[in-house]
């Protein structure tokens, strides 16, 4: 099955659909969005955390910004504690 998605609507679109499993929706989401996923979630929170992400990077971020490699990352900036 081939599926041509192009903006963040059609992604949202597809992977809220009921015929698709959560693994094959958090592969589109990978390879869409470019990141990468840490923890398996269900479909609700895949659902939540893509719709978040493209809220917080996708809409009106400038293209030349730096975005997260994670899906749930929040900040760009990750500061490491000193052990």
């Amino acid at each position: 099955m081939e599926v041509e998605i192009e903006t963040y609507c059609d992604l949202l679109d597809f992977i809220k659909r009921d015929d698709l499993p959560t693994e094959a929706a958090a592969e589109v989401v990978r390879n869409f969005l470019k990141v990468i996923i840490l923890f398996k979630t269900d479909k609700k929170e895949l659902i939540e955390a893509t719709e978040s992400h493209i809220n917080k990077f996708g809409y009106n971020y400038p293209l030349e910004w730096e975005r997260p490699i994670f899906l749930n990352q929040f900040e760009i900036d990750v500061k490491m504690s000193e052990m």
